[in-house]
């Protein structure tokens, strides 16, 4: 998922003449929050990571203007392709230390109407307001737009482009779903408790294998599995690890309910002082817990400035949700995580606990 940059907000704008056949539009932005990792080496136009950013960022530019109905937009039927020019490291603003520019083509002698671009982009995409800026979010990129310049081009030249593209693909973007389960009668040991112990990768690799041969068959872009964290939830009273799915982008719809369907019919199941639990590789796992927190990935639960309670940087935290009064949200380093209380429970925003409903009205 990507962001495009404040394009309701133009700081400058430049067109130069010219006697091509098609124009392009250079758009600068600044990334909200998007780190400068050196070796990442975005500087690098064929470094994985950029091509993995352009593959993605371009993709979704690519659904805006290649969307039906196509006939009758004067900007859709000239639009051709994207793709990004560069990525910059700048000191000039703390929140926002990376800049992009990026680039839109399209075949016609005439100026591309910039006004309809801006409409469409625009339309496409969510808008906030906060630091003194405008920005759009595409995903999980708040980008604010700083300059614009428009200039006359040779198709021909980008055609070639993209044809030696064609010859070089990019890195493919992977979709990850992430699933928060309760464990039973699990011991967290301190080992347990560790990503890098031998005794935690045991655990996952037993995890990981179940979960991978129920998926695959069903879900060919299946790519992996990770077990990312095993952590006791003092708030409702259980031991909850967090499972990463990766998938292949674009390559099939991916339905979160659907791949927990698949595992939970998979697995062996009993039952557990009168709650179903299913046994995946060397663990038992609550089966409700695993239902509702696939439901709750179909959810976009991506954090944003505007409404995330943890930003910036608020750490092993317990607030109320206030979107759900049965609700609570853990905080993790900036991150929010949200849980929904037991039936008959709420959340006890003085205990930061999950009690009986009466106890809280009470």
């Amino acid at each position: 998922m990507v962001s495009i940059g404040g394009l309701l907000v133009l700081l400058s704008m430049r067109v130069a003449a010219g006697q091509g056949d098609g124009w392009i539009m250079n758009i600068t932005s600044n990334i909200y929050g998007f780190p400068w990792i050196p070796a990442d080496k975005l500087s690098d136009r064929n470094s994985p990571r950029f091509k993995e950013a352009q593959n993605f960022f371009c993709g979704k530019i690519n659904e805006m203007f290649r969307s039906e109905p196509v006939v009758g937009n004067a900007v859709k039927e000239r639009y051709y392709r994207c793709f990004i020019c560069n990525f910059k490291q700048t000191n000039l603003h703390f929140e926002a230390p990376v800049s992009f520019t990026y680039s839109l083509v399209f075949n016609g002698s005439d100026p591309v109407p910039k006004a309809v671009v801006d409409g469409l982009i625009a339309s496409n995409t969510e808008i906030y307001h906060f630091g003194n800026k405008v920005w759009n979010l595409i995903g999980d990129w708040l980008v604010n737009r700083v300059d614009v310049t428009m200039v006359s081009v040779n198709m021909s030249d980008y055609i070639k482009q993209k044809k030696q593209e064609k010859q070089n693909p990019n890195i493919e973007i992977d979709i990850v779903v992430s699933i928060h389960v309760d464990l039973v009668n699990f011991t967290l040991t301190p080992e347990l408790a560790d990503p890098t112990s031998p005794e935690f990768t045991k655990l996952e690799t037993s995890v990981c294998k179940d979960i991978s041969q129920a998926v695959h068959g069903s879900f060919p872009s299946h790519k992996g599995c990770d077990v990312t964290s095993i952590v006791n939830n003092s708030v409702a009273g259980r031991i909850i690890m967090t499972i990463n799915l990766t998938f292949g982008w674009d390559r099939e719809v991916i339905y979160p309910h659907m791949i927990a369907s698949l595992i939970i019919e998979n697995a062996p199941r009993q039952v557990v002082n009168n709650e179903i639990v299913i046994s995946i590789g060397n663990v038992q796992i609550l089966e409700r817990s695993f239902m509702k927190a696939a439901n709750r990935a179909v959810q976009d639960t991506r954090d944003r400035p505007d409404n995330n309670p943890c930003f910036p940087d608020k750490n092993n935290v317990i607030l109320p949700d206030m979107t759900n009064p049965l609700g609570y949200i853990s905080c993790n380093h900036g991150n929010e995580v949200r849980f929904t209380c037991d039936q008959n429970m709420a959340f006890d925003p003085k205990t930061s606990k999950c009690v009986k409903s009466a106890t809280v009205l009470a």
